[in-house]
């Protein structure tokens, strides 16, 4: 099917343009994500680029052959700089603009403008050069941990294998000819040109939905962390903790819970102040985190009262835990020796699906016991 090129080149920049305005409203309203901001000024970039290089053959090639694609290798590096800062590093503007100022460098050779498949070559592989800092930077780690980028690297993959075609095997020849004769068929650039409007389509799409979803990884966080020690609050132990009494019960393991309360907490915030009582909190929570595995559950619920639920433990080793505890807590240097202190109930039991709130009930009246018998000490519940 003959394909016009001057209709391309118009249907490509209005999607660039239409893409980057709905990106950047994106951006507006997703609390200012740079990398939305990035990816629609690239896209609006890219429109722009697309413009300048629609000027060839109108006596006008210094815009089209040097400006046009300046403009789009800026573009392809916001693309780049977009993914960076997802990940949460901040742009590198010398990169960014190392491809443009390098095509500049090239426009200045005596033999720039009877090179045509050299400029296609060069061009084909800086844009490539920018997809692959593009899969760099969604392969490191951290993006790893926060989203799923599977998308974003197909799409990316897919874009690079593509270019890397292209300097292989396009002379532009085809193109020059469509622009020079008027020709219908553009050849390799028609492919080109709809495999960008594909790939601008779609690394918005996943890009939003990228930063929709850290976001609410970030909200979910913030509901079930406590902002000043980092573990997690109230929430989440009762959240967590019925769905770990629900798998120790299916295995009929046992499980220990631990409940914390420092004592004379409020005598320590009067007489050193909240900054000071603050730490002594986050101390607490880093000095018994130590003592726990990895599967254990640890949370704050309470002003100065944490909760521990260990899964698979008996007796013994629920009262080894908690006079670990104890002891290490009361050696920490925050304060004179003999302020700091802690008080934990415990009680353990094979486990059993939903008790949660009983076990808070029962390891409540251990701690009490606790504080009666003089405090800084574990006591196990008594009871049936």
């Amino acid at each position: 099917m003959p394909l016009s090129l001057p209709t391309l080149i118009l249907v490509a920049v209005f999607i660039f343009a239409l893409m980057g305005i709905l990106t950047l409203h994106a951006w507006r309203r997703c609390a200012g994500d740079p990398s939305l901001g990035f990816l629609g000024t690239m896209l609006l970039v890219s429109g722009l680029g697309v413009s300048l290089i629609a000027l060839r053959g109108l006596g006008m090639d210094y815009l089209a052959l040097v400006l046009g694609n300046i403009v789009l290798l800026v573009g392809a590096g916001l693309g780049w700089t977009a993914m960076r800062v997802l990940g949460g590093r901040r742009p590198h503007w010398p990169l960014l603009l190392a491809g443009a100022v390098f095509w500049w460098l090239f426009s200045l050779w005596p033999g720039f403008h009877d090179s045509l498949a050299l400029r296609v070559k060069l061009y084909s592989l800086l844009t490539l050069a920018y997809t692959l800092l593009c899969l760099a930077e969604l392969c490191r780690p951290r993006i790893r941990l926060q989203v799923s980028y599977t998308p974003a690297l197909i799409l990316a993959t897919l874009h690079a294998l593509i270019y890397l075609v292209r300097a292989l095997v396009d002379d532009g020849l085809a193109l020059d000819r469509a622009v020079n004769s008027g020709g219908p068929s553009p050849g390799f650039f028609a492919f080109i040109l709809f495999e960008s409007m594909l790939f601008a389509i779609g690394i918005s799409y996943v890009t939003l939905a990228m930063v929709r979803e850290r976001a609410e990884v970030q909200l979910r966080a913030a509901a079930y962390n406590d902002p000043l020690t980092g573990v997690g609050n109230r929430r989440a132990f009762m959240e967590h903790g019925r769905h770990l009494l629900d798998e120790c019960a299916a295995r009929k393991a046992s499980v220990a819970l631990l409940l914390c309360d420092l004592d004379h907490f409020k005598r320590i915030n009067d007489q050193f102040g909240h900054p000071k009582g603050d730490r002594v909190l986050q101390a607490f929570a880093e000095e018994t985190a130590s003592h726990l595995r990895q599967g254990d559950l640890f949370a704050r619920i309470g002003g100065e009262e944490f909760a521990c639920l260990l899964r698979d433990c008996d007796r013994p080793r629920a009262e080894a835990v908690a006079q670990r505890i104890c002891n290490g807590f009361a050696r920490l240097s925050l304060l004179e020796p003999g302020l700091l202190g802690v008080s934990i109930g415990i009680v353990s039991r094979p486990a059993a699906a939903h008790e949660l709130s009983r076990l808070l009930s029962m390891a409540d009246l251990a701690l009490y016991a606790a504080k009666q018998q003089g405090r800084g000490r574990a006591v196990e519940y008594a009871g049936a």
